[in-house]
């Protein structure tokens, strides 16, 4: 499965603005077959030989409003630092006017604000009696692989999750129609977030035809009033598209920072933590990989100190050490337009538990010998 070139596609370190050429994938995807509660095998074939209806047209990526943090007078001396380093975080784009430096404040305090208020229930799982976390992560995993497939934006893939977790928390579904409900959550947020979205029968074909066209169309209406047409809502990616600038990293920490985000998708246990400590978990540890610290700036823009996302960085960190990551995201972030991010974090990873394993024999060995 070909994925996108970095700088076109991924959000995270594109261009705004940048056209993305290329059509829909003239492969098919293989359905989604059995959801089970099996946590050992993901059930579903490989992609197989054919073409979606919405193959015909080339999608051009909308502009990417992008913004920077305000600076609020009058400055006292000892916030000159802080104002310096804004301004030079935004100065490359200081004649873009779709970065509105101006609104920025707002901007961000409107996220922070409602992060929570359009967000789903951390618990939802316990009221669904048909629906386990690993049918879920099962799903999530083949959404990621279909969103590849139709060279999709970032953030469709995240307000498709985020959609999917808030309607699972009002509704009590069988397993048998949530790939229904998976494929109609992606559907919707193609149809928010993308310029030419792909066809309900693009859906219905990459199913195997599991679910009708009208079953889509009729889920699609039960969302928007189930969720009252929220749609516009802050997800991991809104806030890391800030957060990475501020951090001013290169192409490959912007990837790895991604990388990281996507792998909390398939993972019910991250639902219960709000975008935003998402998205400054995954910049912290990206820090602390590349050997820097979380500095004051950081702390300023994301608003959280270590202590605010420890939880969360631990249960990130976790799922890097596990070594179990064979899922559409590390293949994807494995390949060479992603710099391979997924493989370096891995072998990041494992180097330091095996430094720490040999820390611990070392003191072992030393407290044994003094006695």
């Amino acid at each position: 499965m070909e994925v996108r070139q970095i700088m076109g596609e991924n959000a995270m370190v594109r261009h705004a603005g940048k056209p993305v050429g290329g059509a829909h994938a003239q492969t098919k995807r293989a359905p989604l077959e059995d959801i089970s509660n099996n946590v050992t095998t993901n059930k579903y074939a490989k992609v197989g030989e054919g073409a979606g209806n919405a193959a015909k047209q080339k999608r051009a990526v909308k502009s990417t409003t992008n913004v920077q943090p305000a600076v609020l007078p009058p400055a006292t001396a000892m916030e000159l630092d802080d104002i310096k380093l804004e301004l030079e975080v935004d100065i490359a784009h200081a004649d873009d006017p779709q970065w509105v430096a101006e609104y920025v404040g707002d901007i961000f305090d409107h996220y922070f604000a409602t992060e929570r208020v359009h967000s789903a229930s951390p618990k939802y799982m316990d009221a669904q009696a048909d629906v386990r976390p690993e049918m879920r992560r099962i799903l999530v995993d083949w959404l990621v692989e279909v969103h590849n497939m139709f060279k999709l934006k970032q953030e469709t893939l995240f307000l498709a999750v985020n959609i999917l977790d808030r309607y699972l928390s009002i509704r009590q579904i069988k397993r048998t129609r949530l790939q229904l409900i998976g494929s109609t959550a992606l559907f919707v947020a193609c149809k928010y977030e993308e310029m030419y979205a792909p066809e309900v029968e693009d859906f219905v074909y990459v199913s195997d035809r599991a679910f009708t066209r009208d079953d889509v169309l009729l889920c699609e209406s039960e969302f928007c009033m189930a969720l009252g047409f929220w749609f516009s809502i802050p997800t991991p990616f809104h806030f890391a598209q800030r957060f990475v600038q501020v951090a001013s990293f290169d192409e490959r920490n912007a990837l790895f920072a991604s990388y990281l985000m996507e792998l909390t998708l398939l993972e019910y246990s991250f639902v219960q933590y709000p975008p935003s400590v998402i998205a400054a978990s995954a910049v912290y540890l990206t820090t602390y990989f590349d050997g820097q610290p979380w500095a004051d700036h950081l702390v300023q823009h994301t608003r959280y100190v270590y202590q605010d996302m420890r939880t969360c960085v631990k249960e990130m960190y976790a799922l890097l050490a596990a070594g179990k990551l064979s899922n559409s995201v590390q293949k994807k972030y494995s390949s060479k337009s992603m710099k391979r991010v997924a493989q370096i974090g891995q072998e990041v990873v494992q180097a330091q538990i095996r430094q720490h394993q040999e820390q611990e024999v070392a003191a072992a060995a030393a407290a044994a010998t003094s006695q």
